[in-house]
């Protein structure tokens, strides 16, 4: 098969291929990691991070020639790549001898899935780390970006290493592993194989630690050793920290990303000491109204999905929310889930976009005639409400409701009603609306 670095993608870079050959190509590729493309009909297309793990990772690396421990990469690590995804929803068992062998749940070439979800691979022909370890309970920190002080979770048992699941994972679990490796600082808890997938034996899951144990494996587990129900996408990873000084405080918000400022941005909120983004599972006008209510916003403030403002990192911390609009902090809404327990991706990062409007010395209830050809007998009637000015909605309006406006207006004649935004359309609010009056109020 055809190997090309990253550089190539700098030009339309078309090379001759042979169908089911794969290629490791991006940002930071080498001959053993990269992004994941396959040739269908003399054209590369990449492959798409659903349900990609260790088994289709294993395909290719096998593929290519490699026979040792392979890591699995989505959220396009390796850069986003051009032209179609080929392949979506890919399940292995390892043994197959090329990536097309394997089934798959979406039609080649008909994924619907973008490049922002590009899979990729770490190849090795030894193993990436010795697994071997020598004192039960030991616990150490390593895959992908990890040092001293970061990593993926891996235990000692039997004078071998496996990993954690991350179901139940949270920050006291975090506080007892950091304890451990000897930080007294801040720890934050990270899902979803944050440091890369593991490899051979998982060996917690279900772990619940109350935060004052001074080894993992004083905690209590719901899974016992050797029993793992839990897939290596689902490793659990920790940062560590020297010091006691919270970064932020739970509840508060910060929006972020790409295009951000301090009005919009992806939402991210405090839990902990750390800060982690909102899944936008059931994300709507309500609870991006909390956001803005919270940041000190008064106006009207619009949703944002599908990580509009750019993917996060590390935890997401809120997800499936449901707000009623009277709460004074995100954390007051009801959810589906529990706080750090949320089952998501970043790709669908939650984000809002607030406005501030100006409050006017106006008394409830009223009425003033504004707009495109408005004079103090006619034009769009805007209503006050707690010191701001909005529009009247048009449904039902008639004669009767327009009578009582010139009525309060202290008009005695005859008046005409208008709709469709007669005189222009308002701004901001509109306050009322489906009125029915009898003509005497």
């Amino acid at each position: 098969s055809y190997h090309c670095t990253h550089d190539c993608e700098m030009t339309n870079f078309i090379s001759v291929c042979n169908t089911r050959d794969v290629r490791l190509v991006g940002t930071g590729s080498t001959i053993s990691q990269g992004r994941v493309e396959v040739c269908y009909n003399n054209t590369w297309g990449t492959v798409c991070d659903d349900s990609f793990d260790s088994s289709e990772a294993a395909v290719v690396c096998k593929q290519l020639g490699y026979y040792g421990p392979s890591i699995a990469y989505g959220n396009a690590s390796f850069g986003q790549g051009v032209g179609i995804v080929l392949f979506r929803g890919l399940t292995c068992n390892g043994r197959e001898e090329s990536l097309p062998s394997c089934s798959k749940s979406y039609r080649l070439g008909s994924t619907g899935c973008n490049h922002s979800r590009d899979a990729g691979v770490n190849c090795s022909l030894s193993g990436y780390l010795s697994a071997a370890c020598s004192n039960t309970g030991d616990v150490r920190l390593v895959g992908a970006g990890s040092s001293i002080s970061q990593g993926r979770v891996e235990i000692c048992y039997n004078q071998q290493c496996g990993t954690v699941c991350d179901s139940t994972w949270d920050i006291n679990a975090a506080i007892v592993v950091c304890r451990q490796l000897g930080y007294n600082g801040m720890a934050y808890a990270f899902r979803s194989a944050q440091f890369g997938q593991g490899s051979g034996a998982m060996l917690l899951g279900g772990v619940v630690c109350s935060g004052s144990e001074s080894k993992l494996f004083e905690c209590s587990r719901s899974q016992m050793i050797g029993s793992i129900n839990c897939l290596y996408s689902s490793d659990a990873g920790v940062n560590c920290s020297i010091g006691t000084v919270p970064p932020c405080s739970t509840g508060a918000l910060r929006l972020a990303g790409p295009g951000s400022n301090s009005s919009q941005g992806q939402v991210e909120i405090c839990y902990g000491g750390q800060w982690g983004t909102v899944c936008d599972y059931l994300w709507d006008t309500n609870e991006a109204d909390i956001v803005c209510k919270q940041l000190g916003y008064n106006g009207p403030s619009i949703p944002y999905t599908g990580a509009y403002f750019g993917q996060g990192t590390g935890l997401i911390i809120l997800g499936g929310l449901t707000c009623s609009g009277t709460e004074t902090s995100l954390l007051e809404c009801s959810s589906l889930y529990s706080i750090d327990s949320v089952r998501c991706y970043h790709y669908w990062d939650a984000g809002v976009s607030c406005s501030q409007v100006q409050a006017f010395n106006c008394t409830n209830g009223d009425i003033r005639l504004v707009g495109r050809r408005s004079s103090k007998v006619q034009g769009t009637i805007e209503i006050c409400y707690n010191h701001y000015w909005g529009t009247v909605c048009d449904y039902l309006w008639d004669a009767a409701e327009a009578g009582i406006v010139c009525r309060q207006l202290g008009f005695n004649g005859t008046s005409t009603a208008y709709s469709g935004a007669f005189f222009g359309q308002g701004t901001e609010h509109s306050f009322l609306n489906c009125l029915v009056c009898s003509g005497s109020e």
